[in-house]
């Protein structure tokens, strides 16, 4: 994203590349949480749903509370990372968990 925001030559958007390089990062854990999230909601999890939204909330709250605040908007988008990495995570385990259990026994 560099390239393309020194391309542009607003510094205020110089100035904020931290924060778009994690927001990035979030949005890039997001997205990938959003497969297991609409495999699980197919197969009717909707209770390892809310389970990982409910611990993406806590970790938000946690790391936004332990991370330095005069980084401001930086400590707000790494707060973001970590409760959408704890949320990936979450929704990971719980989609392997349902595929391990539904898969057919080896044969001897």
């Amino acid at each position: 994203a560099g390239p393309l925001v020194r391309w542009l030559g607003k510094p205020l958007y110089l100035n904020n590349l931290p924060v778009l390089n994690w927001l990035l990062l979030a949005v890039a854990l997001y997205a990938v949480g959003m497969i297991a999230h609409v495999g699980l909601y197919a197969l009717g999890r909707d209770r390892s749903l809310v389970f990982s939204q409910l611990a993406g909330f806590a970790t938000f709250l946690l790391a936004a509370a332990v991370l330095p605040a005069a980084d401001g908007p930086v400590t707000v988008a790494i707060a973001m990372c970590f409760a959408f990495g704890v949320m990936l995570i979450w929704k990971l385990l719980a989609y392997r968990s349902i595929q391990t259990s539904r898969a057919p026994a080896a044969a001897a």
